[in-house]
């Protein structure tokens, strides 16, 4: 998981997310993705990383 995190540091995303192989979306990938720009900051836990 750390090193997936350190990995995304790479990239200019706001956020991503982790889907485990034992986790079934009930959305597909638009509404996820309209999901997380809507809630980003207000309703949604994220972990933050320090880039260090």
């Amino acid at each position: 998981m750390l090193l997936l995190m350190k990995k995304a540091l790479d990239f200019e995303f706001q956020y991503f997310s982790l889907i485990s192989g034992d986790d079934i979306p009930i959305l597909s990938n638009k509404q996820r993705e309209k999901y997380f720009e809507n809630s980003y900051k207000k309703t949604v836990e994220f972990i933050g990383i320090n880039q260090k």
